[in-house]
């Protein structure tokens, strides 16, 4: 009989020690109010946000980024690095070796997944308290509509969530470049959902259909028949670098003559000041600096054409479409493609359509 009884004896006290024990790795922290900003990583580095942890609720801990986004992040993605700071904060362990203060600005977040990851008012609970009844995050009525793929939302902005051919109200938490998709919150019928979603399935909240940049001051063309597209003179347009598509020219037929003359305005896309002109002769980012014409392909892809060259002042710059064009857009040539990050500024460009006689 002892044989048996004591594997059993055994089998039980350690499900006892896991049921009483259980809670112990469920830590719970507040984490001090002055510690200095922290860039914080996942365990494989493939994301990084810089600010403060609030504090710990189980194997989830919220923290608030340099833009006052707040975020919860499970435990078993952070880095060793991090994890080893959070211990420095809540007493537990030595300062790690890469202790520093981060710079203070914006800064790539990437919360993570979980029933947690709902909680943006810093309240203790990360459960539903929704009995099934109506919330202020209702369904809006169907619209067969897409938004933008190209859109940029920045981290606590008000959208709409494309769930089945309808949208519902939700926020965006964090944003992630390599594919323009966000992390968000929202609501189906009172039951909160959270997840990363794509561009083309946002839209700004309240919004019919997003656009990325004012159209042009008589963009009708977008509603006509390429035969219908007219001529116009040289007239001011706006160029910004926090959006890939930084104006949007509209269709171009093969044959069609864009021309551009730079204005006014300067740009950096490497950060700090704004202090080079796509204009100059050799600006002094480089091509980077320069001003692109791109094709926004059917698929959403875009296609960089060609870039204009610079000392068009005096010499507007001609380029000549050789197939027929959806939609023509004009960026700055930012290759690393975070335009979220990019100085605010615009660039003022005046640019005029010639169109090729119909056949």
């Amino acid at each position: 009989m002892s044989i048996f009884r004591c594997p059993t004896l055994l089998v039980l006290s350690l499900v006892l020690v896991a049921l009483v024990g259980g809670p112990c790795f469920a830590q719970d922290a507040n984490y001090p109010t002055s510690q200095n900003n922290y860039t914080f990583q996942s365990k494989y580095g493939n994301f990084e946000f810089t600010g403060k942890a609030l504090k710990r609720e189980g194997e989830y801990v919220q923290f608030r980024t340099t833009d006052r986004a707040e975020i919860w992040f499970p435990v078993k993605h952070m880095s060793d690095q991090t994890l080893a700071y959070l211990k420095y904060l809540s007493g537990q362990g030595p300062a790690p070796a890469d202790l520093a203060a981060s710079p203070m600005g914006n800064s790539p977040t990437s919360p993570g997944t979980g029933s947690m990851a709902n909680n943006t008012d810093g309240g203790s609970s990360g459960t539903s308290t929704d009995s099934g009844t109506s919330t202020p995050m209702d369904t809006k009525p169907a619209d067969p509509g897409k938004g933008d793929p190209d859109k940029i939302y920045t981290p606590g902005t008000a959208i709409d969530v494309l769930v089945d051919s309808k949208w519902y109200p939700g926020k965006v938490f964090a944003r992630r470049p390599s594919d323009n998709a966000y992390f968000v919150s929202y609501s189906v019928d009172g039951r909160p959902k959270s997840g990363w979603i794509p561009a083309v399935e946002l839209r700004p909240q309240g919004e019919e259909q997003p656009m990325p940049a004012d159209p042009m001051e008589d963009d009708a063309a977008d509603d006509m028949t390429s035969g219908d597209l007219s001529s116009f003179d040289f007239k001011n347009v706006k160029i910004t670098a926090k959006y890939p598509i930084g104006y949007v020219v509209g269709p171009m037929n093969k044959g069609d003559i864009l021309k551009l003359r730079y204005v006014s305005g300067k740009w950096k896309t490497w950060g700090g000041l704004a202090t080079a002109s796509p204009d100059d002769a050799v600006p002094a980012g480089g091509d980077k600096c320069r001003t692109g014409i791109c094709a926004l392909e059917a698929n959403n892809d875009l296609q960089k054409l060609t870039l204009v060259p610079g000392q068009t002042v005096n010499n507007p710059f001609s380029w000549t479409a050789d197939r027929d064009y959806e939609k023509i857009i004009l960026q700055v040539n930012d290759d690393d493609g975070d335009f979220a990050s990019n100085p605010e500024r615009d660039v003022t460009y005046a640019i005029s359509i010639e169109r090729a006689p119909t056949q």
